[in-house]
């Protein structure tokens, strides 16, 4: 399975040390199987991580330090790193009555990659509920929610 991971995720694997968060990466692992470059994480997301990271640390929910340690992991952190192509930023622009542009872009993302290697197997794995509930007409592609977490 090719795993499109999405901040909610990333950042809740990086920074939630209690049960629930290893809860989150153990579903993870589960998902990517015995293959850790299955992880596929798209550009922005960086951006994104460092945000929430950040917005966790001004709200005092998490120190300075494990802020700088949760970065460092996520640079380390084996997968694929995709940008946005042509094609993908025009799905995400067809996605936009049902998606932000940041979760338009995992769909968009997770579809080219299913394009590109005909594996049927590929899935985009969040926290965000609204993100998995999108109507089936509109997902060209498999969303994974772990909705016990966090």
């Amino acid at each position: 399975m090719i795993v499109v991971a999405d901040a909610s995720v990333l950042v809740t694997m990086l920074t939630d040390f209690t049960d629930s968060g290893r809860a989150v990466t153990e579903w993870l692992q589960q998902l990517a199987g015995d293959d850790p470059e299955v992880f596929t994480i798209a550009n922005f997301t960086q951006l994104e991580v460092v945000s929430a990271i950040s917005r966790q640390v001004r709200a005092q929910h998490l120190e300075p330090d494990a802020a700088d340690r949760a970065i460092r992991l996520f640079q380390q952190l084996p997968s694929q790193r995709r940008t946005i192509s042509l094609p993908m930023a025009r799905r995400i622009l067809e996605l936009r009555n049902n998606f932000s542009a940041y979760d338009a872009a995992y769909l968009a993302l997770a579809e080219a990659l299913q394009s590109e290697t005909s594996r049927p197997d590929v899935v985009v794995a969040t926290l965000d509920a609204k993100l998995a509930g999108a109507p089936p007409n509109v997902l060209l592609t498999q969303v994974e929610l772990y909705s016990q977490a966090v």
